[in-house]
């Protein structure tokens, strides 16, 4: 009987998303934590777990994580989960063009975290400053 193909994309990506979601709802309902630290701290958690999944798949040759749905992970806010499962499982640490990628994933939710803040600082200051 031929084995049935499994598609790494929608494994892989279905598993991430449901492992988040259910550690957001649990940091927002046990926690208290806000919608958008939730989200963070799911994202986060499932990027860690998906990277010691991959690792301990590749010890044994079975289907593996695409770097391509961990770059999306990273890209949708678990790129902190990622970096730390990186050096806490060491995987991925020999791979600079992967690093290199990630960097610039994390690079640009820098920029754009702090130009949102300039941005919100902005529109505070410009409604502080209205006549009634």
């Amino acid at each position: 009987m031929p084995k049935k193909w499994v598609n790494p994309y929608k494994f892989f990506g279905g598993w991430v998303a449901a492992v988040a979601l259910v550690m957001a709802l649990l940091a927002f309902f046990l926690l208290e934590l806000t919608p958008l630290v939730a989200y963070f701290v799911g994202i986060n958690f499932g990027g860690f777990v998906l990277m010691g999944l991959d690792k301990s798949l590749a010890k044994s040759s079975a289907l593996r994580a695409p770097e391509k749905i961990i770059f999306a992970v990273a890209a949708l806010g678990g790129a902190a989960g990622i970096l730390l499962a990186m050096h806490f499982v060491r995987h991925k640490t020999k791979k600079a063009v992967f690093q290199a990628v990630l960097i610039l994933i994390v690079g640009a939710q820098v920029f754009l975290a702090s130009e949102l803040g300039v941005q919100l600082r902005r529109s505070d200051n410009v409604e502080s400053f209205e006549v009634e």
